[in-house]
């Protein structure tokens, strides 16, 4: 039995067979699922870190509050950039093998954004002076959605050890004085109650 629906498994052999003949790799039988595994902690220390950190593969959108999460045919086009079968320096690391990435089992397609939380944030400020590392760590072998730690809304002041904005938002780092005491300056619009 098939873990996807017709329509899905046309669709997902469509996209397969576009993305062969872009990449000139030899059309195989398509799976009857498409369940795909990552490890960012692979792709930020070392050698499998790309050169220009986190932003080869995570693009800015809405206007800096956001960046993007490759999936579906954007996730193979961004992948090849460095493991295509005609990459630069992707030595041991070539993907032209569906099952590299690929494997048997249901299907559950990855968000292609995080969240943007009722406040005045964005990631182009941010990282204008910060690295994502000062926020974000990638967790090795977790589950999808839970491979990079974020800070969680409402992470005023999180537990020791995690990420939150008063790290950096204590009136001395960031926010001179009492801004951070104006909730306002973080959280503002119509939808923001008290």
């Amino acid at each position: 039995m098939s873990a996807l629906p017709p329509a899905r498994i046309e669709c997902a052999a469509a996209e397969a067979a576009r993305s062969h003949a872009l990449f000139g790799l030899s059309h195989t039988t398509v799976r009857r699922s498409i369940e795909s595994r990552f490890d960012h902690a692979r792709h930020t220390n070392g050698a499998g870190r790309p050169a220009t950190g986190c932003v080869a593969c995570h693009k800015s959108e809405r206007r800096g509050v956001g960046l993007t999460i490759p999936a579906g045919a954007s996730a193979h086009v961004t992948c090849y950039q460095c493991h295509g079968p005609r990459a630069q320096g992707s030595a041991g690391q070539d993907i032209s093998s569906c099952s590299t990435c690929h494997s048997t089992g249901r299907l559950t397609r990855p968000p292609t954004l995080a969240p943007a939380y009722r406040v005045n944030f964005s990631h182009a400020k941010h990282t204008a002076k910060l690295s994502c590392a000062d926020c974000h760590q990638p967790r090795a072998g977790a589950a999808r959605g839970r491979q990079v730690s974020a800070p969680q809304p409402l992470m005023h002041h999180a537990p020791a050890g995690a990420a939150s904005c008063a790290a950096c938002h204590n009136g001395r780092r960031a926010f001179g004085g009492d801004d951070f005491m104006v909730c306002t300056r973080c959280h503002p619009g119509p939808f923001w109650h008290f």
